[in-house]
């Protein structure tokens, strides 16, 4: 039984309701359409005010900067832009003709950065551009990076997880699993619009969110906080990430997008298909083909042996071990938004829906070697074999928020979806056999975050309270139904013998709801002055998680009786239906026996309630003519996390349960010296912990046959403490520019790492704690306008560079000693490169990317006890833009140029030798955009 109630339907009728409002608004007189520029690089200004002096008429940029006043009286009207870092612009004369739309073009001009501090800007915070981001880390308290929606749109990035790697410090595993300064993801913390979220995959459960699940053009930022207060989440080390995605515009706005994409080595050739493929796996969605049969579902658990049931599950399970083979289409994506600011009591309402689809075809070629000893020599496995890899992602939100004065309200919503089939093959030989196998996969994953807060300035003493709170829902599933995986032993004289076989479902879910309310109050007299002033916050909020885990393992095996001739039958015939017996009477046949894995088999049920308290204070001084800061202050959490296991479905009466059940004391505290108006020195400390996710405390054994391990949960985990420490130096030169160091020092008691260990059967992978860890390292970023001569005024510059270090203890089997290594999956250096070139006009951009990772740990040991390496490998990105009119955009991308094989090591870093190879190639995309 699960523990609550199964997933209602996110809603996302409201943007139907949006649409059907936008439309119903939409009458026009006359209309001025235009865009608004950098008056130096071109590029385009995305969130700039642009008012219609007198009438009260208002809109704001878009992410193409573009804006568009309708329902106009036809007049001359004066038009003015306002936007923080430029001179405001003021533009006479705009004449609006019934029926037509005018068109204007605004250029702005940046003033310094230290004039900004004068300035007090009214009306909504912009947080979607470059320089807007800038701009706010520059008066942050913590230490932080941050990629905007502009930045996004001129890169070739899908997804979140695309576009986290071009931020400092920040390495992104298997295209979804972000580490931030060499700690692995278990370190860090994913809010979406506020929502704390983690992953859903059955694979590795991980804390990590699943970053390939949110389309890069649903984003409106995404920063990482590397530093903590205490109204800040306790359980990160590494970083928070926090994903924004798009609330509403100022003025009814439509976009739609659509693009395609050729991937060498994929498009046009031979892709294999899962035979269970189904007529909605292009969304994401099985048709049923996978499924467990219903009717059987129950009465597995009272059969994990052998017996009449079984058979006849046997029976009824599709016979679909085989792939099939067709060409492999292009890539396309698709994306659709409206929004629009309506009028209503007296404040203003604001809506946003949006929709977004992407697909992606990839064929990967492998080549494996795995040496038993490098010095003696052999291969102990020498294999050839390909991966055919769909995945269909797409996600919709819908947003509604009313504003009136100093008051907000918002309701937030947002769906993810994704699917993916994987067909893999090998074929080579080991040590004693030339072998083959293959492995059928399908998983879906979807989750949807509601939220429901608020924003409340109420009068007081001084400055008066700002109050904000918020409730939330959110859900996360998984399912992988009908694994299957099929080995041959090719070197049995009568030919290919069926070696292994297995077939397992798994199904994952988990429920979380929360709420939270949050005070401060100033001394300040006015809006001004509260910028000066000391600010004093404290807050209170709690979360729980409820999941529930399935896995159910078969394989076919002989009886006594069964017809040896059967094992040398082809995947489409091996299994049939008439191939199982009547177990009541086995003399009538001979065919095979179905059983339930019972070790491979298992449930466990969990939940972890969070309740938090801070107080904090945030204090700007001054002292010897020199201008400083402190913010800090005490966090509590009390966590309760318990974890009930069933191993094995034959003994339901024999369960596991691990409980860690304690409150923490988290201190923090920040220190800027405002070294001058464009320079900072940060100084801060904070106090993390690190828990055990729900699947690392859960002794159900899960067989992985891509590493030949088995992986089982440890109930005995206990959490991790770690003392952060931070330097930051930052250096604004000029408005959208930055050259910034950073050093830090990670000090991790109890540190939760992956272990190995030997068992009868084969290798376990699972988690123990290390009695210490420690990471340390440093990050030098730089963001620069070429302004140096005419030859150069059009081109920016980005570049960031981080150096980690890591150690921690460990027994190594191969020498049966102690000694040290660096934590899993922690490179050792990062680099990202960035050059820019815009045109005066700003309509065509030019943005060449580069991004390089170190050496890191890739695997912590493989069945024979090899440690394995990921090498480093250079991937540079080209992408031109380019825009006609006002209205419509054009994109042409060039991903992985170089298209360099993945190659995964063993041995020293100095003596490395091949352990697998990977080829993929290079993807040319096109996509067109365009907004009414």
């Amino acid at each position: 039984m699960r523990l609550i109630a199964p997933s209602r339907l996110v809603p996302l009728l409201l943007v139907a309701a949006f649409l059907g409002a936008g439309v119903a608004a939409a009458a026009e007189r006359g209309a001025v359409h235009g865009v608004v520029v950098d008056a130096e690089s071109g590029e385009a200004l995305i969130g700039v005010d642009v008012v219609l002096v007198g009438v009260g008429e208002k809109a704001m940029t878009d992410i193409e900067g573009g804006f568009e006043l309708t329902d106009l009286r036809p007049a001359k009207y004066d038009l003015r832009a306002t936007y923080m870092g430029y001179n405001t612009r003021f533009v006479g004369g705009v004449v609006v003709v019934a029926g037509e739309t005018t068109e204007v073009r605004v250029t702005l001009e940046s003033y310094r950065a230290h004039e900004t501090d004068d300035m007090v800007i009214s009306g909504a915070r912009v947080l979607n551009t470059d320089s807007a981001l800038l701009s706010s880390r520059k008066q942050s308290v913590v230490i932080g990076d941050a990629i905007s929606a502009a930045q996004i749109s001129r890169s070739p990035d899908g997804t979140s997880g695309d576009a986290l790697k071009r931020a400092p410090g920040l390495t992104v595993n298997e295209g979804k699993y972000v580490f931030v300064r060499g700690v692995t993801d278990r370190y860090n913390v994913t809010e979406v619009n506020g929502v704390t979220m983690s992953g859903t995959n059955v694979d590795k459960d991980r804390k990590s969110f699943n970053f390939d699940m949110v389309p890069a053009n649903l984003l409106a930022n995404v920063t990482v906080i590397k530093s903590a207060t205490p109204d800040l989440p306790g359980d990160f080390a590494g970083g928070l990430v926090r994903i924004t995605t798009l609330e509403f515009p100022e003025e009814s706005t439509t976009s739609v997008s659509v693009s395609s994409a050729y991937t060498g080595g994929t498009t046009g050739e031979a892709f294999r298909y899962d035979s269970a493929e189904g007529s909605k796996d292009w969304l994401g969605i099985d048709s049923g083909n996978r499924e467990f049969p219903a009717e059987q579902l129950e009465n597995s658990v009272q059969v994990p042996g052998y017996g009449t049931r079984n058979q006849e599950l046997a029976r009824a399970l599709p016979n679909n071990w085989t792939s099939t083979e067709r060409k492999a289409p292009p890539r396309y994506n698709f994306s659709l938004s409206h929004g629009n600011r309506l009028n209503l009591l007296g404040g203003h309402l604001g809506y946003m829906g949006a929709l977004s689809y992407r697909n992606k075809y990839e064929f990967t070629e492998e080549n494996e070697q795995r040496v038993p000893d490098p010095e003696a020599g052999g291969l102990e496995i020498n294999a050839e074999g390909e991966t055919s890899h769909m995945q269909a992602t797409w996600g919709g939100l819908a947003n509604l928020f009313w504003r009136k004065g100093r008051h907000r309200i918002g309701l937030t919503n947002t769906y993810n979806r994704d699917g993916t089939s994987a067909v893999t093959r090998l074929a080579g030989r080991d040590d004693s056999k030339d072998f083959s196998w293959e492995t059928l996969e399908w998983q879906e994953r979807y989750q949807f975050v509601d939220k429901l807060d608020g924003k409340h300035h109420l009068p007081g003493p001084g400055y008066g309270f700002d109050l904000d709170w918020l409730v939330t829902y959110g859900e996360s599933h998984a399912v992988e139904p009908d694994r299957r995986y099929l080995g041959y032993n090719l070197s049995d004289e009568q030919g290919p013998r069926m070696d292994e076989n297995m077939r397992t479902w798994t199904w994952l879910d988990e429920y979380r709801r929360g709420w939270g309310v949050n005070v401060a109050w100033s001394p300040a007299e006015d809006e001004f002055e509260k910028k000066y002033a000391p600010e004093f916050k404290a807050g209170f909020q709690h979360d729980r998680r409820e999941r529930y885990f399935d896995v159910e393992a078969w394989y076919t095996t002989p009886s006594f009786f069964t017809n040896g001739a059967l094992k040398y039958l082809p995947p489409d015939s091996i299994f049939a239906a008439g191939n199982y017996n009547e177990v009541s009477d086995p003399r009538r046949g001979r065919g095979w026996e179905f059983a339930q894995d019972d070790i491979n088999s298992g449930i466990y049920q969990a939940y972890h309630d969070l309740t938090a308290w801070y107080a904090m204070g945030d204090v700007p001084f001054s002292v010897w003519q020199e201008d400083f800061r402190i913010a800090g202050g005490f966090r509590i959490e009390d966590s309760d996390q318990f974890v009930e296991t069933q191993q094995r479905r034959s003994l339901p009466a024999l369960r596991d349960t691990a409980r860690i059940d304690v409150k923490d004391v988290l201190p923090s505290v920040s220190f800027t010296w405002f070294y001058d108006e464009q320079t900072n020195v940060r100084l801060g400390y904070y106090k993390a912990v690190n828990r055990p996710e729900f699947r690392e405390l859960a002794p159900v054994n899960r067989r992985n046959f891509k590493t030949f391990q088995n992986e089982l949960g440890n109930p005995n985990l206990e959490r991790a403490e770690i003392d952060n420490y931070d330097i930051r130096f930052e250096h604004f030169p000029d408005f959208g520019e930055v050259l910034a160091a950073s050093v830090f020092y990670k000090d991790i008691r109890n540190a939760i790492e992956d272990t190995l260990y030997m068992a009868p059967e084969r290798a376990v992978a699972s988690w123990a704690n290390a009695p210490e860890a420690k990471n340390w390292g440093y990050e030098l970023e730089v963001r620069r306008k070429l302004d140096y001569s005419v030859w150069t005024d059009n081109f920016t510059v980005s570049a960031n560079y981080t150096r980690i270090w890591s150690e921690v203890p460990f027994f190594d089997p191969t020498t049966r000693e102690e000694t040290v290594r660096t934590m899993h999956g922690q490179a050792p250096w990062t680099v990202n490169l960035g050059l820019m070139f815009a045109t005066d006009s700003g309509r065509t951009n030019v943005n060449l990317l580069f991004n390089k990772v170190g050496r890191r740990l890739n695997k912590i040991a493989d069945f024979r006890f090899l440690y394995v390496y990921l090498e480093p490998r250079n991937k540079l990105d080209l992408v031109i833009t380019q825009r006609f009119g006002s209205r419509y955009k054009l994109k042409a991308a060039v991903k992985d140029i170089l298209a360099e094989d993945t190659v995964l090591t063993s041995g020293t870093e100095a003596n490395p030798y091949e352990y697998s190879r990977f080829t993929e190639g290079t993807e040319y995309s096109l996509s067109l955009s365009a907004r009414f």
